[in-house]
């Protein structure tokens, strides 16, 4: 079932958010049933090798679908004087 199918159908969705680059630790989440992984590449520390290591390794679990590409940054705002 694609993640758009479980948003629509009724029960609890189940996300982890992972912060520490390695693929070893990528994999626990990868295979445990989860829904969804929110990878924070912005607080954690990634570089480009890792970042794509541990989206192999959640796309070789059950996480089929990680969308590097769609995550929209947003303008700061400006400081308030």
């Amino acid at each position: 079932m694609s993640l758009a199918e479980r948003l629509h159908a009724p029960g609890p969705l189940y996300s982890g958010l992972m912060m520490i680059p390695d693929p070893s630790v990528a994999s626990v989440p990868g295979n445990c049933g989860l829904d969804f992984v929110t990878v924070d590449a912005e607080r954690g520390q990634y570089t480009p090798d890792a970042l794509r290591a541990c989206l192999a390794a959640l796309k070789a679990g059950a996480i089929r679908r990680c969308c590097p590409n769609q995550v929209e940054r947003r303008p700061r705002r400006p400081a308030s004087a």
